[in-house]
């Protein structure tokens, strides 16, 4: 049978196009397989299983892998509370990373990097009053409060790292509301 040259341009060019739209569906198909898988180790990591919760860390970057770089959210919060980051709070911070085991190479230390050379967008906080939130409703009164109290004293020691004239006003204003924020964070 014989199909003319125009017929056979028409059925490639279709070809083509139901093969891209294929492509298409296999990509999105891929990526939200590797979203819920990611969802399901942060879930294992981090014990909740709040999807909404779960979403919101993994839109700013927290995942299984780096998850134990959630614990220093807060304190990445007061360092830039006043809209810099001192010296003396970065290293602060960095002996607190060394404190939970965040070590150079890891991607949690890469993570730490990138906010400690920009400011991180206010939805870090945000969903780490999300996770804290979750995390308090999860145990006993007086674990929400060792945990409050823990968050809030090592966020307080790198806003008072920078210092202030002579120890006074070593936390700022703006440092103590993000310090109100992270104790409110657990309900």
């Amino acid at each position: 049978m014989y199909t003319s040259p125009l017929e056979e341009r028409r059925r490639a060019l279709e070809d083509a196009f139901f093969q891209k739209q294929d492509d298409e569906l296999l990509r999105r198909i891929r990526e939200d397989l590797e979203h819920e898988e990611a969802r399901r180790e942060l879930a294992r990591a981090c014990g909740l299983h709040d999807d909404a919760v779960l979403e919101l860390l993994l839109q700013v970057g927290i995942e299984a892998d780096t998850f134990v770089a959630l614990a220093l959210v807060p304190l990445v919060g007061v360092g830039w509370a006043n809209g810099t980051l001192e010296r003396a709070e970065r290293d602060a911070l960095m002996e607190a990373a060394h404190e939970v085991g965040i070590e150079r190479g890891t991607p949690a230390y890469d993570l730490l990097e990138g906010w400690l050379s920009r400011q991180p967008k206010h939805k870090l906080l945000e969903a780490w009053q999300a996770y804290a939130g979750a995390l308090g409703k999860s145990v006993s009164a007086e674990q929400r409060d060792l945990l409050r109290n823990d968050f809030v004293e090592r966020s307080r020691k790198v806003g008072a790292a920078a210092g202030g004239l002579l120890g006074i006003k070593a936390v700022s204003k703006n440092e103590r509301a993000v310090l109100e924020e992270i104790g409110k964070a657990f309900g």
